[in-house]
């Protein structure tokens, strides 16, 4: 079973909570849109940590906002390079963690990848009483039915997208206890990454463990300011 979809309410939108002092982590964040994502959070507030395995785009996004963009290039299926993170990085709270490394198939690379972040970085998600939020598109297969030509990719989408959303309801169960909240965002197609801003502000605001396990669909038209 995968995640349960949650609503989307107006307040989230409307009232976007203030990310003064918050740590933000975002990883994949060489992914096309992450740069206005990192952008929003860090003008709510946040200091925002972003990581990928490409140093050039990640040097891009931090003159977005230099005072409170950093970046680091590292690829998490560099095992001595995560210890070295976990090492580094300790118990500093961090009360976002950012998932926008991409969904496809097969899934269990980015499965693991995934584990082993919030892995290292569960003395920090624990301090800041954390939230885990993964971003994804969803399939086209779950908007309207695709025709035959590209229907095998859609289809294969669709199929990456259900065990992405059955990992993280796993996922969501092993780290409840822990205090670590993990959800995931479904955007729709052709939705920007900032548009999640606001819900992923409410997320790592403060911490939500009723929120648990749940999946966020986000369509177009859901207001971003």
């Amino acid at each position: 079973m995968g995640l349960p979809e949650g609503q989307v309410c107006g307040v989230w939108v409307c009232a976007m909570p203030r990310l003064a002092g918050k740590t933000i982590v975002i990883i994949g964040a060489g992914a096309d849109g992450a740069g206005p994502l990192a952008q929003r959070l860090a003008l709510l507030g946040a200091q925002v940590i972003a990581i990928g395995p490409h140093e050039a785009p990640l040097l891009r996004l931090a003159r977005l906002h230099p005072e409170k963009i950093e970046v680091l290039a590292m690829d998490f299926h560099d095992l001595a390079a995560c210890r070295r993170l976990a090492r580094l990085w300790g118990r500093e709270p961090v009360h976002g963690l950012i998932n926008l490394m991409p969904l496809a198939a097969p899934v269990e690379p980015a499965q693991r990848a995934l584990e082993t972040v919030v892995a290292i970085m569960r003395p920090a998600l624990v301090a800041g009483q954390g939230a885990v939020v993964c971003l994804a598109t969803t399939p086209a297969t779950a908007i309207a039915p695709v025709n035959a030509q590209g229907g095998a990719h859609a289809r294969l989408a669709a199929v990456a997208f259900g065990a992405h959303q059955q990992h993280m309801a796993l996922l969501a169960q092993a780290r409840a206890a822990q205090g670590i909240t993990v959800a995931m965002v479904a955007l729709a197609p052709g939705l920007a990454l900032a548009a999640s801003a606001p819900l992923l502000a409410f997320l790592s605001a403060a911490p939500r463990p009723n929120l648990a396990g749940l999946c966020f669909p986000l369509r177009c038209g859901a207001q971003s300011d």
